[in-house]
């Protein structure tokens, strides 16, 4: 009748289940035992833990192989790989998912100062896209002669129509009306520009006056529901 033997590992030595060893057919009374197996029988393991024979008698390794754990100091990831290590006590398994969190109290934590810094770049990020919705609907060529022809509309309509501003805008509504088929004058178009002007000014002031007023309120803040309380937003069609 077969006799249970107990398995361990040709490598690791690990405990790898109960085996049947065939009584000898030459030797009554003695067994055949397969290679890498024992009569003794193995201790019970806990979890984490894996028992191993080891010259000769078995003994409790730890087993936390294929375990992922982050350092509590620099969210490094540590993969233990072999039997018998043991994570390090400054080693969680809690992954972080802020690149700027720390460990504090069990958690991973990210500082009130970043937080208060990633508000404030929000604010100034939101603002500044504001404002260059004022240049949208405008042509490379447009935005690159704001300068030229906002002065030039100004002369124009001030009745000084000699300057070199003037002569651009003037010449502008020439071409246009050139290629439109449509009577575009000076004074037509220096008023649009004018009209743009303001627009484009308005607009932009009370986009930057919204974003400076957050930027001190995120600058004061003390708390995160200060922080949370402060919420970019802006009709751009009011």
């Amino acid at each position: 009748m077969p006799k249970q033997v107990y398995g361990y590992d040709r490598t690791t030595k690990e405990y790898t289940g109960p085996q049947s060893a065939p009584e000898s057919p030459r030797e009554p009374g003695a067994y055949l035992i397969p290679a890498n197996s024992t009569e003794i029988e193995p201790p019970a393991a806990g979890e984490h833990q894996a028992a191993c024979f080891v010259d000769g008698a078995w003994e409790i390794k730890a087993d936390y192989r294929d375990e992922k754990y982050y350092s509590t100091a620099d969210q490094s990831e540590h993969e233990i790989k072999e039997l018998g290590e043991e994570p390090d006590a400054a080693w969680t398994q809690t992954k972080p998912t802020d690149s700027a969190a720390i460990w504090q109290n069990g958690a991973w934590v990210v500082p009130f100062a970043v937080k208060q810094e990633r508000k404030k770049a929000e604010i100034l990020a939101y603002y500044d896209h504001v404002m260059a919705q004022a240049k949208q609907g405008y042509s490379g060529g447009e935005i690159d002669t704001w300068d030229i022809q906002r002065k030039g509309a100004a002369d124009i309509l001030a009745g000084n129509t000699s300057t070199t501003e003037a002569q651009f805008v003037a010449t502008l509504a020439a071409n246009r009306s050139a290629a439109s088929g449509q009577t575009i004058t000076a004074v037509y178009l220096a008023q649009r520009i004018q009209a743009n002007v303001a627009a484009a000014q308005a607009l932009n002031l009370a986009a930057l006056g919204k974003q400076q007023g957050q930027y001190d309120l995120a600058s004061a803040a003390t708390t995160e529901a200060e922080l949370d309380a402060i919420v970019c937003s802006f009709d751009m069609e009011a």
